[in-house]
C-alpha cells in the first residue's frame, strides 16, 4: 500500500487515488487562533478524525465522556459551523489457550 502524503491517507490504488475534502477545524480551546486542516468526505467524517487525533495525545478526555465543541467548515467556505464531538471507549476481549 502506499501512503498520500497530502491527505495522510493509505492508498490501494495510487494511480486512481483523489484526495477528499479539506475541512477546516477551529477549537477555541486548543487551536488558539490557527485552524487546523483535515481531509474528509464530510464535516462529520472531518470531526470524528480530529476528535482521534485530539484524543491519542494521551488524555482521552473525549472518549472518556467529555464532550469537545470545534467550529467546522469545508475551505474556501466562509461560514462555520458549530459541532459536538463525543465518544465512548469501546471494550476489547481476548481469549487465547492457555499454555500447558
Amino acid at each position: 500500500m502506499s501512503y498520500c502524503h497530502i491527505c495522510k491517507e493509505w492508498m490501494m490504488f495510487p494511480e486512481s487515488h483523489k484526495c477528499s475534502f479539506e475541512y477546516e477545524i477551529w477549537d477555541e480551546d486548543h487551536s488558539g487562533d490557527d485552524y487546523i486542516i483535515i481531509y474528509a468526505d464530510t464535516p462529520e467524517e472531518a470531526g470524528e478524525k480530529y476528535a482521534d487525533k485530539y484524543d491519542s495525545c494521551g488524555d482521552y478526555m473525549i472518549v472518556g465522556g467529555s464532550e469537545l465543541e470545534v467550529k467546522i467548515r469545508k475551505k474556501g467556505e466562509e461560514d462555520w459551523k458549530t459541532y459536538i464531538l463525543s465518544g465512548e471507549p469501546v471494550p476489547q476481549y481476548r481469549c487465547d489457550e492457555k499454555k500447558k
